[in-house]
């Protein structure tokens, strides 16, 4: 629930518009994204193509290297538009405890490279299902630190623990199709 709060609230400070229900008397702010959250969902949106792509590596264990490299390299350019130093070994560790703590994303890779080892079907079956939780993973990431950069964070001040939900809440979103940004619905 405060999870959700802040997601509400993740640009203070930034222009709003104020919307009107005709005749209702019933208005409603409308919190618009910031340039470097929009410059950062399209970066987002980019490795999550490499991310697709990367999970079609058909040697197991190496899709996910290729995974984590392409993930680590969306970091450094979301960091960037924040001004944020990158520094690869600490982004490293809080990103891989990130993903790591989440279950389902550690269990959808592992049954992925346990697919791969089935002759034929195996190989076709990941080829539909690696890139899928290749992508919504990325996604789910490149979120977490808009939203941790957009409040003044840094790399150095990330708390993976307390960043889970949102994680697990966004990671779920692309899984089923509903994920619109507010740069989207503005």
């Amino acid at each position: 629930m405060a999870d959700e709060a802040k997601n509400e609230t993740d640009n203070v400070g930034e222009p709003s518009a104020v919307a009107a229900d005709a005749g209702s008397g019933v208005t409603e702010t409308v919190v618009l994204p910031s340039a470097k959250e929009l410059a950062a969902l399209a970066k987002v949106r980019q490795f999550m193509v490499w991310s697709a792509a990367g999970g079609l590596v058909p040697v197991p264990g190496l899709d996910v290297a290729a995974l984590f490299a392409i993930q680590l390299k969306m970091l450094s350019e979301i960091g960037k538009i924040y001004d944020v130093p990158f520094k690869r070994e600490q982004v490293t560790r809080v990103a891989g405890s990130l993903v790591g703590s989440f279950g389902s994303v550690a269990t959808a890779q592992m049954t992925s490279v346990a697919i791969k080892h089935i002759p034929l079907i195996g190989t076709l079956a990941s080829a539909f299902w690696q890139p899928a939780v290749a992508s919504a993973t990325t996604w789910a990431l490149g979120k977490v630190f808009i939203r941790h950069f957009e409040a003044g964070g840094t790399f150095l001040d990330f708390d993976p623990q307390k960043a889970g939900s949102y994680f697990r809440a966004q990671y779920e979103a692309v899984r089923a199709g509903t994920t619109t940004t507010r740069a989207e619905a503005a």
